[in-house]
């Protein structure tokens, strides 16, 4: 499959979104699941995702099955939905898959609200006549998205944990954050969090320290600077 930015996208293309939780080193999933249990951001994803379509990996799709009130679009190396593919509900990770070839869009009769694509511009043909598409990973799918976003919604989440899979790097010079929402950590939260929505933008970033979209090179790093 070709690199991201090859891709011919439709001219009524939707806005993309990435939604993603992470810790200080930008891991994102640990053995096929969230290192973490945040009550608050599960809500949040809810929310903000609900009435939308979801662009996802294979194993992803696998470990949280078909959202209601949301569509998810499932790019798989196949294009289609294999034997095995069986959602495991109640996990949800960010766990990666790289779709590499061309294929038709392929509903899933087993799944109402799933579509599976074989490359991301049928993905986002499939997509053409909605406003808006969060990609909810995993981070291969994250990596395909990344240079087409327009938006960001990170969980920041306050902790260094074990695991094994990560966001991909960002450039900080072409973000700036526009909202942050601090989320101490209680009983229903494991660890406190800060979320950040990001827009990209040309020049600078305007982003308060601990908060930068920091790229391993650029200065010194501190708790919360990288993604």
């Amino acid at each position: 499959m070709g690199s991201a930015g090859t891709i011919e996208l439709p001219a009524d293309k939707p806005e993309i979104a990435l939604i993603t939780a992470m810790d200080r080193s930008r891991v994102i999933g640990a053995a096929g699941k969230l290192p973490w249990r945040l009550s608050d951001d599960l809500r949040r994803f809810k929310r903000l995702t609900m009435g939308h379509t979801i662009l996802v990996g294979r194993k992803t799709f696998e470990s949280m099955g078909a959202l209601p009130g949301r569509r998810l679009v499932v790019l798989s190396r196949r294009g289609s939905q294999p034997q095995s593919s069986q959602p495991q509900r109640g996990a949800q990770t960010p766990s990666g898959q790289t779709p590499n070839r061309q294929a038709r869009p392929q509903s899933s009769a087993a799944e109402p609200g799933v579509l599976w694509t074989g490359s991301l511009a049928a993905a986002l043909d499939a997509c053409r006549k909605e406003e808006k598409v969060f990609c909810g990973g995993g981070a291969e799918i994250y990596s395909l998205c990344l240079p087409l976003a327009r938006w960001l919604h990170v969980t920041r989440v306050e902790a260094e944990v074990e695991g094994d899979t990560w966001f991909p790097e960002v450039d900080c010079d072409q973000w700036r954050l526009v909202s942050k929402d601090l989320v101490p950590a209680d009983e229903r939260n494991e660890y406190a969090s800060r979320y950040c929505v990001y827009e990209r933008i040309s020049g600078r970033p305007r982003v308060s320290s601990g908060d930068e979209l920091r790229q391993p090179g650029h200065g010194r790093e501190t708790d919360g600077d990288r993604v």
